[in-house]
């Protein structure tokens, strides 16, 4: 990974993703710090603005970036930050997206959504999204989490780079729940449907709960893993509130690191 997009509305919470820069090799990678202006009609927004301008230069001389590849980005737009944010990495050739979540009470999530699902549903590259209290900053422990469907093992192909980058041990885990059962057969044909496709030496299970998100969240605890990795298909608009989003749960709720592949279409 050559060059990592960090978006930023400057916020403390921002500050967390600081850490996790150290997985990166300093020699080899860029990180741009964007931050994405929205104007408003708020009476103190040309103070604000030069405050935020000033605050996202001097992030370069933070103590614990010493010696890493830093650039910042300022982009002005009356768009939501995730369509100009995909138009971002386009145009950069960018390789990840990393991010810290700010969690939401329910209410909110089902009224404004959150930025990282904005971002979601746009975005075509991985999202590494953090947590806002910083865990280990180590990926050895990889959840690779499936439906078993046939356009999971693509996606789990495309992430699969990412976590040999991390150097993570990779396990693949099904949760099953009562509204989305399959059986022990079914999944042995999954597993040999990967295994024809990559010969590496990968760990399967079934986490069964009653809830997919509750399950994810639970494993990860359970087991204790550093790193849990879905595959997303970005749903938007209707298809979003008749599905519901297990990703946007989990990123919400968990207090691990979350890896987001998009699912291709």
């Amino acid at each position: 990974m050559k060059k990592v997009v960090i978006p930023l509305d400057l916020s403390p919470e921002n500050f967390n993703v600081l850490p996790y820069l150290k997985l990166f090799p300093k020699e080899t990678t860029e990180f741009i710090f964007l931050h994405v202006w929205q104007s408003s009609f708020w009476n103190r927004q040309q103070e604000l603005k030069l405050n935020n301008k000033e605050l996202l230069d001097s992030l370069k001389n933070h103590s614990s970036l010493e010696g890493l590849n830093i650039r910042t980005a300022w982009l002005e737009s009356n768009q939501s930050v995730g369509v100009v944010l995909n138009q971002y990495i386009e145009k950069e050739k960018a390789d990840l997206v990393l991010m810290v979540v700010k969690q939401k009470d329910q209410l909110d999530k089902m009224i404004l959504g959150t930025e990282a699902t904005k971002i979601l549903q746009n975005c075509f590259i991985p999202i590494l999204v953090v947590p806002r209290k910083v865990a280990k900053v180590q990926f050895k422990k990889a959840t690779f989490f499936t439906d078993a469907s046939p356009v999971s093992i693509t996606a789990f192909l495309n992430i699969l780079p990412y976590l040999d980058f991390f150097q993570s041990e990779v396990n693949i885990i099904k949760v099953n729940t009562p509204t989305d059962f399959i059986s022990s057969r079914e999944f042995l044909s999954f597993q040999n449907a990967i295994h024809e496709q990559i010969s590496r030496r990968l760990s399967f299970d079934i986490y069964c709960d009653y809830e997919v998100e509750k399950g994810v969240l639970d494993y990860a605890l359970d087991y204790n893993i550093d790193l849990i990795v879905l595959a997303t298909h970005g749903r938007k608009g209707l298809a979003l509130m008749l599905n519901g989003s297990v990703t946007e749960e989990v990123i919400c709720a968990s207090f691990k690191p979350v890896l987001i592949c998009r699912i291709p279409n």
